[in-house]
């Protein structure tokens, strides 16, 4: 037997009257691809359909910018986004900026980033995208940090991590989701 010790992290909260649930997860890898899509069905089962404003961020394990057959790539995301989750990187960027996170090599001194599989989605409450272009209303910002060695602080020469970290903000307009009642 195989015990895989994954799981995810949620905190809820209410602001101006509407619901805001943030999740953080980190996916099992494409390698074993019945474990990581059980792990996202379960997410999605769990956290697809709430009230309010849900956010998942994370490892997700799911190149965004791979097709089927990369061994980078998983339905994950492409199910994500298909049900109503919205990639702020897409969001802020459009396809403009690839946004590649992953992965430094273990020495965490050499490689290159050329996967994106790490996310910040958000699925507004139903109808809020209503505008007719699938964008989310407001304003999204998104960066990259830690992709450079400029951003390395210590020790000299070596990344904190194997991916690079995505800062994300975003700011729904006041009164659009309080008239809405927050669903």
């Amino acid at each position: 037997p195989v015990q895989i010790g994954r799981g995810y992290s949620r905190v809820e909260t209410v602001f101006n009257g509407t619901p805001y649930h943030v999740i953080t997860t980190h996916l099992e890898t494409q390698g074993i691809r019945p474990v990581h899509d059980a792990q996202a069905l379960e997410l999605f089962a769990r956290f697809g359909d709430l009230p309010g404003v849900t956010v998942v961020m994370g490892d997700l394990n799911s190149d965004a910018e791979g097709v089927e057959g990369d061994p980078s790539w998983t339905p994950t995301y492409g199910f994500l986004t298909a049900n109503g989750f919205v990639d702020l990187w897409e969001e802020k960027t459009g396809r403009d900026e690839i946004g590649y996170t992953c992965c430094w090599e273990p020495d965490l001194m050499t490689g290159a980033l050329d996967e994106r599989i790490d996310f910040v989605l958000v699925k507004p409450p139903s109808g809020v995208r209503s505008n007719g272009n699938g964008a989310l209303p407001g304003a999204v910002h998104m960066d990259i940090i830690g992709e450079e060695m400029g951003d390395v602080v210590y020790p000299p020469g070596v990344y904190p991590a194997d991916h690079a970290g995505l800062f994300a903000g975003f700011n729904v307009p006041r009164g659009l989701l309080t008239r809405r009642g927050g669903r």
